[in-house]
């Protein structure tokens, strides 16, 4: 549930992100990998957490 809002509320993040991971695959560990995925899920839900919170307001 969660990783379906995620997808539609970042799109362009996860692609960018996918491309770099997808590039530097061969030289970042996958333990690396997972901790940059959860890095920016976190930021994600922050940022669109701040979002929803302005929307509200307004």
């Amino acid at each position: 549930m969660l990783t379906c809002w995620y997808l539609q509320g970042s799109q362009d993040t996860l692609a960018v992100w996918s491309q770099y991971i997808a590039i530097n695959g061969a030289v970042v560990s996958r333990s690396k990998r997972l901790q940059m995925l959860q890095y920016l899920l976190l930021d994600e839900v922050f940022y669109s957490l701040m979002r929803i919170s302005l929307c509200c307001r307004v």
